[in-house]
């Protein structure tokens, strides 16, 4: 034990300690519609008291393995940390919070964006705009808007497609959503060539 060691060591007249963060070990489940959309150690740090050769060697303090299942709600549980020889952890114990949030569906409409198109060169599609359908959180729902997808096909997507229609794919989504699906998958579309105006060679020798 701790207090052993220092009994043995009566030299050493401050402890050697060092503050590290409790990491939580559990397994958890959200029920139907839900997800755990953050889980939270508190406090974030401990002070870890330990013979200096060991001190150097402890970067984390893991909490005592638990599980949640079918969670629906926001949960608070109050974990001992594990114990190790020599080691003592100040406090032993924290409280882990885990907060549940509920998906709903959202769709938005997006336009569909030709990338790395040449000079002069247009893609246009039949519809112009797509339908995304995401599921996202509730307390993310308002701030997801369609500025933060990009329904997108490469100039060589398109120099390659053997098709009469154009598949679709999301080049960029925020990370808060999930099951991104865009409907119709795939579109009509046709190429156009612009004519490229070229500087006067009046306005050149000005």
């Amino acid at each position: 034990m701790l207090s052993e060691w220092y009994s043995a060591h009566p030299e050493e007249h401050i402890r050697p300690q060092n503050r590290v963060s409790p990491e939580y070990l559990t397994h958890n489940t959200a029920g139907r519609q839900y997800y755990v959309s953050d889980i939270q150690v508190i406090p974030d740090s401990v002070v870890v008291y330990a013979p200096q050769g060991v001190l150097n060697t402890i970067l984390t303090a893991y909490t005592q393995p638990f599980h949640w299942t079918n969670v629906t709600d926001t949960l608070k549980k109050h974990i001992n940390l594990q114990k190790l020889h020599g080691v003592k952890f100040v406090p032993s114990s924290v409280d882990v919070v885990a907060c549940v949030d509920m998906y709903s569906e959202k769709t938005l409409e997006v336009p569909v964006v030709g990338i790395g198109f040449p000079k002069g060169k247009v893609l246009r599609t039949f519809p112009s705009k797509v339908q995304v359908i995401v599921q996202v959180g509730l307390k993310n729902f308002k701030s997801v808007t369609e500025n933060d997808f990009l329904v997108g096909v490469s100039y060589a997507d398109v120099i390659g497609n053997k098709s009469e229609k154009l598949p679709l794919t999301i080049k960029k989504h925020p990370d808060v959503v999930s099951h991104v699906r865009v409907t119709p998958s795939s579109v009509d579309y046709l190429i156009e060539q612009q004519t490229v105006s070229e500087p006067s060679k009046e306005k050149e020798s000005e």
